[in-house]
């Protein structure tokens, strides 16, 4: 039955669907909703979490990794049929809804730690920053890079294909998120979807906020610390050699940064304003928004489409929930998880899109679109699985450590 033509053709029309990955999205948030309600550590987690004026921007994260995630079914798909990584069919809204997931992402860390920065007045603990961003950043990174090292000696044939120098040399760039062929292993970034690059422009912004901080104290102007920054990024967007970061994917973070000035003002046009994007009204236009940059667009990073998603993006920053969409304890957990499925999605789709679709294939060469399917709905259930596993054990031990790691800095600069 599962060979059958009819069947098979259904697969492929859905596979380039962009009701597929609602479905993709759908079954995550069922398994989220199954966690919390059957796994005590995970209620006790979000028993425990401090109420949050930001809670529907937490919610909204974890969408915003389901949608890459789910962006990334028809790339597999492409790539085990056709040997490149590319969209399937040229889909232009799943081109799309990864893009506009990571554009969304880039604000929110914009908005965060700018509004903190404002909040501050300019007064930022640079080494506690550091500190913090570290913990939080690389323990399940570094783990991740364990495991793609064991894959790449493991499809190798266990055989070392390089010197241990040359590995040490890859694994230095890989920390440094130049994702770059391990043991030799081809499009070994591939094994994580090929996420990296986003964290690159995360510590890009990191190593902004320090300049953006001091000028900003110094002057006790914000608006000469934006400005810094501003053009630190700038200049070294557009003068760096090896081409390493788009002037316009950088500009992300300003509608971040537009929303965090939103969110402190005074002054009655903010007021007005915040009061405006909490409407109902404004629940509708957000998602007219994004839908028409879904639809529309020719990239979520064009002037156009920056400006309707800060709009998106400063309503859910206000408060909005869309509805109810960002309200549900299934969609906060994703919201505390959403770094881990970002990250390791792409090795649960590996194994389950790649591994598992040829083993279960008659002819390997050929895999069977409807087996691909359905393994990519498991792959759904077992990307929040293991993102819950990895927060639980990996992500929350790190945020602790890098507490206190941050306490005892404080302690020592005193004495």
């Amino acid at each position: 039955m599962l060979n059958a033509p009819i069947l098979r053709g259904y697969a492929l029309t859905l596979l380039g669907h962009p009701l597929f990955a609602l479905l993709l999205v759908g079954i995550a948030v069922a398994a989220s909703a199954a966690i919390v309600r059957f796994v005590a550590p995970v209620r006790n987690t979000l028993e425990r979490k401090e109420i949050s004026r930001f809670q529907a921007l937490d919610a909204l994260r974890g969408l915003l990794a389901l949608g890459v995630m789910a962006s990334h079914v028809p790339i597999t798909w492409s790539y085990i049929t056709r040997g490149k990584w590319f969209f399937l069919n040229d889909s232009n809204v799943y081109a799309l809804l990864g893009e506009v997931c990571v554009a969304l992402f880039f604000m929110t860390t914009g908005f965060l730690f700018w509004q903190k920065l404002l909040k501050s007045s300019g007064r930022l603990d640079i080494p506690v920053f550091l500190i913090g961003r570290i913990f939080r950043i690389y323990p399940l990174y570094l783990a991740v890079l364990v495991l793609v090292l064991f894959l790449s000696f493991a499809l190798q044939d266990w055989q070392h294909r390089e010197t241990i120098a040359e590995t040490l040399r890859e694994c230095v760039r890989w920390c440094t998120f130049y994702a770059s062929d391990l043991n030799r292993l081809p499009n070994t970034s591939i094994l994580i979807a090929r996420v990296e690059w986003s964290l690159r422009y995360e510590w890009f912004f990191y190593g902004m906020l320090p300049v953006a901080a001091v000028v900003f104290s110094a002057t006790k102007r914000h608006y000469y610390g934006l400005l810094a920054g501003i053009f630190l990024m700038g200049c070294l967007a557009v003068f760096d050699p090896a081409h390493r970061f788009v002037p316009r994917q950088c500009a992300a973070f300003l509608g971040g940064i537009t929303a965090a000035y939103l969110s402190l003002g005074t002054n009655s046009f903010f007021v007005q304003a915040r009061t405006w994007l909490q409407h109902w009204v404004s629940s509708i236009f957000a998602l007219g928004a994004l839908l028409g940059v879904l639809c529309f667009a020719s990239s979520a990073y064009s002037l156009v489409s920056l400006c309707l998603l800060s709009v998106v993006f400063a309503a859910v920053a206000s408060g909005n929930r869309l509805f109810g969409l960002l309200k549900p304890a299934s969609i906060l957990w994703l919201g505390e998880i959403s770094y881990g499925i970002y990250l390791l999605h792409g090795i649960v789709l590996w194994f389950g899109c790649q591994v598992l679709v040829r083993f279960c294939s008659d002819f390997p060469e050929q895999p069977n679109p409807i087996v691909f399917c359905l393994c990519a709905c498991g792959v759904s259930v077992g990307a929040v699985c293991v993102a819950s596993f990895a927060h639980i054990f990996i992500e929350q031990p790190g945020i602790e450590a890098g507490k206190r790691c941050a306490q005892w800095w404080r302690q020592m600069r005193q004495h």
